[in-house]
């Protein structure tokens, strides 16, 4: 009985865990997967290769620092003053930076390079 009992609490605390990894809606990877498929090719095996890439994202970041560091990322560039409301507040670059190294392993992993 007490095996079951820890079997059962074991299961509970993985269907957490999954649940913690998969938090990012489901628009929100389709537009990663699509934006990352144009990237890469558009081919059949891309689609596989940027799912995973978005799964493996996923599992390191959450779903907030995702939204922070991709605005981040994408505002980094915009020139003068404007651009520096971005650039420069050390939490924007926080995020921005774990975000790139998740998107480096996952790329490590998933595109096996």
């Amino acid at each position: 009985m007490r095996t079951l009992k820890v079997l059962i609490l074991g299961a509970s605390l993985m269907g957490s865990a999954l649940v913690i990894a998969n938090d990012y809606p489901t628009a929100m990877r389709v537009e990663y997967v699509l934006q990352c498929m144009a990237a890469n090719g558009n081919k059949p095996e891309i689609l596989y290769k940027c799912s995973c890439s978005i799964d493996e994202i996923a599992r390191q970041v959450s779903v907030d620092t995702y939204v922070e560091g991709n605005t981040v990322l994408q505002l980094m560039n915009v020139g003068g003053e404007k651009g520096g409301l971005f650039r420069d507040p050390e939490e924007g670059r926080r995020k921005a930076g774990l975000l790139k190294k998740a998107q480096a392993l996952a790329n490590k992993k998933c595109f096996f390079q």
